[in-house]
């Protein structure tokens, strides 16, 4: 019994559409595991004092905060997937001033406006690691 099995190939794009629209209802993996990494990079901007937020911030961005670290030297597999959806997180926050300690002037996204949350002037040479806090009137 010989029979001839019909291969129809479909294209990925279409296989990811919902199984009402004809696809077969399969999950975009690379935008949803950056979803999931994006809820991590949340996490660590939200839940300071959990464990993982504090192991990660000792190792990669001890003296800033998660949106304005780098890749540093020799990291791990779980910070360079991280950093893949740091950007999506970056895009769609700014930062709580509170007293301004902890918020670089130049880098960090703090300021409320549509378009962008951060100073586009030139950083001022001497002040690159300047805080929000010394832009505050305090004593009042």
């Amino acid at each position: 019994m010989d029979k001839n099995y019909d291969i129809r190939w479909m294209a990925w794009d279409r296989m990811c559409y919902p199984k009402k629209f004809g696809g077969m209802g399969f999950k975009r993996v690379r935008e949803f595991n950056i979803a999931l990494l994006g809820k991590q990079v949340w996490r660590l901007l939200a839940v300071l004092q959990s464990f993982v937020a504090r192991l990660l911030k000792a190792r990669y961005f001890p003296s800033s905060l998660v949106l304005s670290a780098g890749l540093g030297n020799n990291p791990s597999f779980v910070w360079r997937s991280i950093l893949a959806a740091k950007d999506l997180i970056e895009v769609g926050s700014i930062l709580k001033v509170g007293n301004g300690e902890s918020i670089n002037i130049w880098n960090d996204p703090w300021i409320p406006e549509i378009g962008s949350t951060k100073i586009l002037t030139n950083t001022m040479q001497g002040l690159e690691e300047e805080k929000v806090a010394g832009l505050l009137k305090t004593g009042m």
